[in-house]
């Protein structure tokens, strides 16, 4: 049960990130960064998707995601977060 809402709410958030900020990543820092973070984002839910199914939740499969999970971050504030923080103005 919780596992499901935890899916369902990060793959409400890579929609969100998807429709609303890789436009904004495209024009100003090209498809490079949109192109990795959506590769994160498809094998962060190919895991989730696969995990939903299994009635044994395997630890491999879950230190796995944290390892996606902990790089999928580190790009968003190494990289958009940090472009974000750059387009704020200053006083």
């Amino acid at each position: 049960m919780y596992f499901n809402q935890l899916v369902e709410s990060i793959n409400n958030h890579f929609r969100r990130e998807e429709q609303l900020l890789f436009p904004v990543l495209d024009h100003a820092l090209g498809s490079a960064i949109r192109d990795r973070l959506r590769g994160e984002h498809a094998e962060i839910t190919s895991i989730t998707m696969k995990l939903s199914l299994e009635t044994r939740l395997p630890e491999e499969s879950f230190n796995k995601l944290e390892e996606l999970f902990r790089a999928h971050t580190s790009t968003e504030e190494n990289v958009l977060f940090w472009y974000l923080d750059l387009q704020q103005p200053t006083e």
